[in-house]
């Protein structure tokens, strides 16, 4: 895992906090991951780490990585991989389909630092 993206999270939350993330998942609402405009932020900021490591996890599930993406339950199956892909690979835009992928691209990072840090 990049440990910049590691720090990054544990900067924004709180270690004290990744052990609930990582039982209960990030949309119980932690500090620093609740609202679009700090999500967004985070995952604008860290737009390449969080592609590597979706990409990573993809590769090791033997899937796509888009479509793992898409499958992500807080995205409800609402987005196609070309949106998705628009979202990780052209510039940002302000609108829905940027904010709510880059929201779930945000908690996906999160929940991954926590289970990282939890599991060792």
């Amino acid at each position: 895992m990049n440990s910049t993206l590691k720090n990054a999270v544990i900067r924004k939350v709180g270690k004290d906090s990744l052990r609930d993330v990582n039982e209960h998942g990030a949309d119980g609402g932690f500090s620093g991951f609740i609202f679009y405009t700090d999500t967004c932020a985070f995952f604008r900021r860290h737009r390449k780490a969080i592609e590597e490591l979706a990409a990573e996890m993809a590769g090791s599930l033997g899937e796509d990585v888009l479509k793992m993406i898409a499958g992500f339950r807080c995205l409800g199956g609402d987005f196609t991989e070309t949106e998705i892909g628009r979202v990780l690979f052209a510039p940002w835009k302000d609108d829905d389909a940027h904010q709510m992928i880059g929201n779930a691209l945000a908690w996906f990072a999160l929940e991954e630092v926590a289970r990282e840090v939890c599991d060792n």
